[in-house]
Order: structure tokens, then C-alpha cells, then sequence
């Protein structure tokens, strides 16, 4: 506020000065009829825009959050086994699916004796491990790693936009004709000032708030044991698999929703309240600039070369040769409003518009299988209908049009220069659409390939099993060998069982106790941390409130300082001038007396 106050002061006495210097002198009446007869066009406005951001997008996020920490706790794992048939020498653990793979496959016994029994050459070794990396684990660090990604972004532009703000623009223009030459003289000033508007700087603080609160959430999850564990494996692709777990689990078929909500709010909504305030210029106004204008082409016109061919007569001519406009310009509120919209995620291949897609596909699908009688004649039909669409789009939109007779016409310059650069332009953007062409030819091609894998390991699977029919000279033997190995077989059987049992048991146990340790670990964290956040706020607080304080305690200081300063200058002038009027006065008694002194002596 002192600046304004400074600024105001010393704009009273400059023009105190010029209203002075202006009596005094001819310049100023010769600028200021010159400016009078010229053109002039001046504007002011002040544009306030506030932004009021939707927070229907955030409620609907948070009803979801607990069934995402549920998961993220709660880790699922499968058993992924191994099976290997190796030698008798190399086998360290065998179980009932090793026995009945070898009642099966006879032709892996090596001998059978009345003392050791069977002795085996191969043996089936089955070997089980964790797996983590199942599809619903991957689908959930894909979420997680994407809604982290979705709410910082959205907190860094409601960070951004909270306040609204005042732009306030200025624009002068002067035509005008003086000493035998044309001037003109244009000004342009634009400020951008942050405003304060209580019930919407509450809601856009809230929002941010609530939003700053929600990213707290997912930053925890995206940073838990779960997403460690989790990050070493590829995440996944729209479209989503809808798996059994996904469908008929509650928290993971939440999680889909969710995934199909964040494919649709790819847009952060808000409302924009706008306002256009025009300027009115007073005569008071209108002289003062007209003040400023003539000082500062003074100063040029001294400083400079102007009106150097007249540089000899001693009066300064003017001549009107600019018709008079009006003083003001009217500026039209109805001025159309740039608004930003805030598309935070590229819409390429999302759940929400793959499953639109799915839908015309389908529908084109069942209209070819009812035209023709073999479906991989429709589908083919389908897949080159799609595919002439794309390209007839990029032909179109970048005239790189192959035919023979369009070719030659595409390229229209004359100039060999433009017509190469032309071409080399159209070269470039047919290598990008090729390249994109051979990155789509080689996932077809890898997934191609990894087809015919599973249908060759199929087959020798089918050839086995065929050839295992075949072979009717070994049921007999099959038959006694089944007999005699039951009873090894019952018994290994149950004590393996209980072997399991025991195992299971102790698992469970330790896995629990870890469980329980993990909640009351981030129990005691949360509460930590709820504590140290509101010890924080409050002191915070009352930083505040001192700093407030201490500031209108150095205003009140700082305003009796001025009133005190301005009564000792209005002390200081009154002496001043009773001073000077006493001068006066007893400088005009003595002239009455010696005029007295003088026509006495004269008498």
C-alpha cells in the first residue's frame, strides 16, 4: 500500500510542476494542439476470471480406496509347478504324481526284480514355486502405478488455478503531425494481479485439499510391500481380462469399475466465472496522459535527430493532416473467452472406448457371417475394411495419396528447391506410417509364432497320449504292476498328507503373526503421523496469527509516523509563511516611513 500511496504523491507533484512549466512555455500548447487535431485511440479494461474445479470426480475415487488397500494387503500368490523327466541318478524327490507317471510310461522302468522290485531309469520331478506375477496382481500394480500418475497430475493444476486473477490492459495510440513530419505513438501495458475470492478460494482449497489427501493414500500403496514386489513384472493392457477372481470378487470387480471410471474422467472439469470491466476516461485522466505524452516526446525530440530540416526558423508550424477520432474505444464485453481444458490422459486404446469398438465390431461380424458361408472369410473382410479406413484418413489428411495419376499432381511447386523439400516432407511422413506398419506386422507376427509354439508342444502332448492308446500288449503288465504298488502307494500317501498338514499349519501361523505385526506396525505409523500433521497445523497456526500481528502492529506504527510527518510539514509551511508575511509586512512599514520621512523633508 505504501507504493500506491508513493506513487500517488508523486504524481500530484509532477503535474503540479508541469501545470506550472506549461503557463511558462509555447511547446506544450503547440504539442497539445497537434495531438487534438491527430487521431487518438486509448482503451482500459480489467478482465476477472476465476476458476470453481468440480470435486464430483474425487468423491466417487475415494469410495473406492478401500477396496484397493484390501488387496494391497492382502497379496495373492498361486503355486506354479515344473515338471521334468530325468534320470534316476539326477532325482532327489519324488510323490504319487512321480509313481503314477511311471505306471503310465512303463517304458521308463529298467528292470523288475523279485528283491528290489521295480527299478526305475526316468522319474518324474515335479518342482512347485510362489508365483506372484498372476494376471490380478499385475492388473492391480497397473491401477495403483496409473491412479498415482492420474492424482498428482490433477493436484499440480488445481495447485496452479486455486486463485483467480485480474489482468488489467492498457492501450494508447497517437497519430499526429508536427514540425513537418508524421508521429505516431503507440503505449501497451498489461498486469496480472492473483485475487482473492473467499467462497471459491474455500471450494478450490478444499478440493485441493481433499485431492493433496487422496494422493497421500495412493502414494502409500504405490510405495507398500505389495508394489515392491509387484514392479520387477510387466504391467497390463486395455482391454482387461475379466478373470474369475475379477468378476466374482467384490474389492478386484471395484477395481475394474474403478478402471473403467478413470478411462471415462480423463477431463478435470471446472466452472469458469468470468468479468469485463470497462475503463472510463475523465477529463482529469485525459489530461494527464496527454501530460505524460509530452514529456516523454520532448525528451526524444531533444534527444534526437526530429525536425532537423527546419532546424533554423524559430517557430515551430503545425498542420492538421489526420482526421479526428473519437477519444475513446469502446471495448465490447461481449469478447468471445479462451477457456483451458485440462485433458490430463491421451485417449488412445482405453477400457471404456476399446469396449465401444468391441461392440461395432461384433455387430459388423454377425452382418458378414449371415452374407458368407465361412467365417475367416469375414473376419479377413473386417480386418481390410478397418485397415483401408486408417489409411484412407492418412492419405487424406496428409495428401500422400499412392496412385499412379494422383502422384504426379501432388507436388505443384515450381521452384526444384520447394518441389525437393515438398517431397522429402511426404517421404518423411510415409516412413513414419511404414514404420508404425511394421511395428503392427511384427506383434502379429511374434503373436503368430507364439501360437504355433503352443500348438506343436500340444501336438507331441497328443502324440504321446495316441501312441500311449496304442500300445494294448501293455495293459496286462500295467494291471499286476498297479496291484503291487497300491499298498507302497496308500501309505506314501498318508504320511505325505500329514506331512502337508503340518506344513500348511505352521505356514498359516507364521503368516498371521506377520499380518498382524504389519497392521500394528502401520497402525502405530498412521497415529505417528497423525499426531506430528496436526502439531504441525496447529503451530503453523499460530505462526500465522503472530505474523498477522506483528504486521498490523508495523502498519499502525508506520501510518502515525506519516500523520506525524505530515502535521510537522503543515506545522513548518504556517511558519513559514507567517514568516514571510511578517517580512512583508515590516518590509512594507518601512517603505511608508521613509516615503513620510522623505515628503517631510521635502515640506
Amino acid at each position: 500500500m505504501k507504493k500506491k500511496y508513493d506513487a500517488n504523491l508523486f504524481q500530484e507533484n509532477v503535474n503540479r510542476k508541469i501545470n506550472n512549466y506549461e503557463n511558462e512555455f509555447a511547446f506544450p500548447s503547440v504539442f497539445y494542439d497537434a495531438i487534438n487535431q491527430g487521431k487518438t485511440l486509448r482503451k482500459q479494461f480489467e478482465k476477472l476470471e476465476y476458476k470453481k474445479f468440480d470435486e464430483d470426480w474425487i468423491v466417487t475415487l475415494e469410495s473406492f480406496f478401500p477396496s484397493i488397500d484390501k488387496i494391497t494387503r492382502n497379496l495373492r500368490s498361486a503355486l506354479r509347478y515344473e515338471a521334468e523327466i530325468l534320470p534316476i541318478e539326477k532325482t532327489r524327490r519324488t510323490n504319487p504324481e512321480s509313481i503314477r507317471h511311471l505306471i503310465q510310461n512303463t517304458r521308463y522302468i529298467r528292470e523288475v526284480t523279485d528283491e528290489d522290485g521295480i527299478i526305475p531309469e526316468k522319474v518324474l520331478n515335479s518342482l512347485s514355486e510362489i508365483e506372484y506375477g498372476i494376471y490380478e496382481n499385475r492388473f492391480i500394480m497397473t491401477l495403483v502405478t496409473r491412479l498415482n500418475d492420474y492424482l498428482f497430475n490433477r493436484l499440480k493444476v488445481i495447485k496452479e488455478n486455486m486463485h483467480g486473477f485480474k489482468e488489467t490492459n492498457f492501450d494508447l495510440s497517437n497519430d499526429f503531425y508536427l514540425n513537418n513530419a508524421n508521429y505516431n505513438i503507440t503505449i501497451s501495458l498489461k498486469a496480472l494481479e492473483e485475487m482473492d475470492l473467499n467462497d471459491i478460494d474455500e471450494h478450490n482449497r478444499r478440493v485441493y485439499e481433499r485431492v493433496e489427501s487422496a494422493y497421500k493414500i495412493v502414494s502409500r500403496m504405490y510405495h507398500s510391500d505389495f508394489m515392491r514386489i509387484m514392479m520387477r513384472y510387466k504391467p497390463v493392457k486395455a482391454p482387461i481380462m475379466k478373470t474369475q477372481i475379477i468378476l466374482k470378487n467384490p474389492d478386484f470387480r471395484n477395481a475394474y469399475l474403478m478402471w473403467l471410471y478413470l478411462d471415462r474422467i480423463h477431463v478435470l472439469d471446472y466452472t469458469l466465472e468470468s468479468e469485463i470491466r470497462k475503463k472510463r476516461f475523465n477529463k482529469e485522466y485525459h489530461k494527464q496522459l496527454d501530460q505524460s505524452l509530452l514529456y516523454l516526446f520532448s525528451t526524444i525530440f531533444t534527444n534526437s535527430n526530429l525536425g532537423s530540416a527546419n532546424s533554423k526558423d524559430e517557430k515551430v508550424t503545425n498542420k492538421s493532416i489526420k482526421p479526428k477520432a473519437d477519444e475513446d474505444l469502446e471495448y465490447s464485453t461481449n469478447a468471445l473467452l479462451d477457456t483451458d481444458v485440462y485433458d490430463m490422459e491421451p485417449m488412445l486404446a482405453t477400457e471404456y472406448y476399446l469396449k465401444k469398438a468391441k461392440q461395432m465390431f461384433s455387430k459388423r461380424i454377425e452382418e458378414l457371417n449371415r452374407n458368407s458361408s465361412s467365417p475367416a472369410v469375414a473376419i479377413k473382410q473386417i480386418l481390410l475394411d478397418q485397415y483401408a479406413i486408417a489409411d484412407q484418413v492418412f492419405n487424406f489428411y496428409f495428401e500422400t495419396n499412392q496412385d499412379a495419376d494422383i502422384f504426379s499432381k501432388i507436388i505443384t511447386y515450381a521452384d526444384p528447391v520447394k518441389r525437393y523439400e515438398e517431397m522429402l516432407e511426404r517421404y518423411k511422413i510415409t516412413k513414419i506410417a511404414r514404420e508404425v506398419k511394421e511395428n503392427l506386422y511384427k506383434d502379429a507376427y511374434n503373436l503368430e509364432d507364439k501360437w504355433i509354439k503352443e500348438i506343436v508342444e500340444i501336438q507331441e502332448t497328443a502324440l504321446d497320449s495316441l501312441k500311449e492308446k496304442g500300445l494294448k500288449e501293455t495293459d496286462a503288465e500295467i494291471v499286476s504292476l498297479t496291484k503291487e504298488v497300491n499298498k507302497d502307494l496308500l501309505t506314501y500317501e498318508r504320511e505325505l498328507k500329514t506331512k502337508n498338514k503340518i506344513l500348511l499349519k505352521r505356514s498359516k501361523e507364521s503368516t498371521d503373526s506377520q499380518i498382524k505385526k504389519i497392521n500394528k506396525k502401520y497402525s502405530d505409523d498412521l497415529k505417528r503421523f497423525k499426531a506430528k500433521e496436526k502439531e504441525r497445523l496447529a503451530k503453523e497456526k499460530e505462526k500465522q496469527r503472530e505474523r498477522k500481528l506483528k504486521e498490523l502492529e508495523r502498519i499502525k506504527l508506520k501510518r502515525l509516523k506519516e500523520r506525524e510527518k505530515e502535521k510537522e510539514r503543515l506545522r513548518n509551511k504556517k511558519i513559514a509563511a507567517e514568516k514571510n508575511a511578517k517580512t512583508k509586512l515590516s518590509g512594507r512599514k518601512k517603505l511608508i516611513k521613509d516615503e513620510v520621512d522623505r515628503k517631510i523633508k521635502n515640506s
